[in-house]
């Protein structure tokens, strides 16, 4: 498995996967997978590191559908998220 190095390398990774994803949405998703590992799952240090990559992994190989229906579901639960929306 690839490991991305920095939060920009899986921004990226995740926009080269999904030509139509922007910047923002792939922001949303890392964020919101970061909050499961830590919040749900409780995981830290090399834990969270390997449910990240795993994570990035499924979501770069997942349908156009999936993630958009996943994002709306966010846009739908936190309508004042200002990284889902461009200036």
């Amino acid at each position: 498995m690839l490991e991305s190095k920095s939060p920009l390398d899986k921004i990226y990774r995740l926009i080269a996967s999904h030509a139509w994803m922007t910047e923002n949405e792939a922001q949303v998703l890392l964020v919101m997978m970061y909050a499961s590992g830590t919040k749900s799952i409780g995981l830290e240090s090399k834990g969270l590191n390997q449910f990240m990559e795993s994570s990035l992994e499924k979501m770069c190989s997942d349908s156009k559908e999936n993630l958009q229906a996943y994002l709306s579901k966010i846009k739908d639960k936190f309508p004042n998220n200002e990284l889902l929306y461009e200036e």
